[in-house]
């Protein structure tokens, strides 16, 4: 395993934008006053995903603005990597770290905004347990409540059918959900299936032996698949309570796009890591959970949902797997 001298610690800061130049500032700003030590080189990389000129005019303004201002006496180094195509989240993350040395790396997202010492609890916790290698905050509410967005237990027939039935609704039981309510009031770091992508930090011994996201994932699931991977290497996902952030909620409404590439994820990830058998009945599942899901926003005359559900009940069923020969790290 790689050594290092944690008072002369590299840390590499990637975050993916998406038409949001202003979160983009706003979280620059605020990571550029988080507590690390003195002699921690910091680099921050904004990859671009937007193709948008005016997007780029303004991440150059924001990059010019908050590279030249004193910081400390912190090495600070911010760049950008404006990209020709939307990548996806995860080819965008690999081809920032591309040729950077780090020690660690942080992926978070723009709409992410951590409290004072956050990611400073993570990276002393993970310098004291490396063996973990990955690691995530705990996601808090305006009342610093958790919000269980943070971790994810790993993908199993039961809690989809759970979630398919709507049993989930109606027993708190471990194994009929998808998040961790049931350690919502542990204040010591403690394992995990999968960390948050939206605020995750990995060693750089974690990441090489991985060679980081899967690019076949375009958006969704692809912490999901990093953690397994990871776990399968012998590293261990570890959630840190006292490194706290608060994560901008998606809206209510469901959307038609958000809805198609969150399960087209799943699918995938389910034909990558699982068998035949397992596949038939998930498929099966998820068309149960899609149809119920279709006829209830149908009586509640919500077309476009109903629709965009009675499309992904068809998709379960008649779903071919998009994987490529594009793995890891993008060329």
């Amino acid at each position: 395993m790689p050594k290092f001298d944690s008072s002369n610690l590299n840390l590499l800061i990637v975050m993916v934008n998406y038409f949001s130049a202003e979160l983009v500032e706003n979280l620059l700003a605020h990571l550029i006053q988080q507590t690390l030590p003195i002699s921690t080189k910091v680099t921050i990389i904004c990859a671009d995903n937007s193709q948008s000129s005016e997007q780029h005019k303004a991440l150059r303004k924001i990059k010019s603005r908050l590279g030249a201002k004193e910081h400390a006496n912190r090495q600070l180094n911010i760049q950008l990597l404006l990209n020709p195509t939307n990548l996806g989240y995860g080819c965008a993350i690999n081809k920032s770290v591309k040729n950077q040395y780090f020690d660690y790396i942080c992926c978070i997202n723009p709409d992410v905004m951590l409290q004072e010492h956050a990611l400073n609890e993570l990276i002393s916790h993970a310098i004291k347990n490396p063996i973990q290698g990955i690691w995530g905050g705990l996601t808090v509410d305006q009342q610093l409540n958790p919000d269980f967005r943070h971790a994810w237990q790993q993908p199993t027939l039961l809690n989809t059918f759970s979630w398919a039935t709507g049993l989930k609704r109606l027993s708190n039981h471990p194994s009929l959900h998808d998040n961790y309510k049931h350690l919502a009031k542990e204040t010591h770091p403690y394992p995990v299936d999968n960390v948050s992508g939206c605020f995750m930090l990995i060693s750089a011994n974690a990441w090489e032996s991985t060679n980081g996201f899967d690019a076949d994932f375009f958006l969704y699931s692809e912490e999901i698949d990093l953690c397994k991977r990871a776990k399968d290497l012998g590293f261990q996902p570890t959630v840190v309570p006292s490194s706290k952030l608060h994560h901008s909620p998606h809206s209510q409404e469901v959307s038609t796009q958000r809805l198609s590439l969150l399960y087209a994820s799943k699918l995938l990830y389910a034909h990558k890591h699982h068998g035949l058998f397992y596949n038939v009945v998930y498929r099966s599942t998820l068309f149960l959970g899609s149809i119920i899901r279709a006829i209830i926003t149908l009586m509640q005359a919500r077309l476009g949902i109903a629709g965009a559900w009675a499309k992904l009940a068809i998709t379960s069923l008649f779903y071919r797997s998009t994987i490529n020969s594009n793995k890891g790290a993008a060329q």
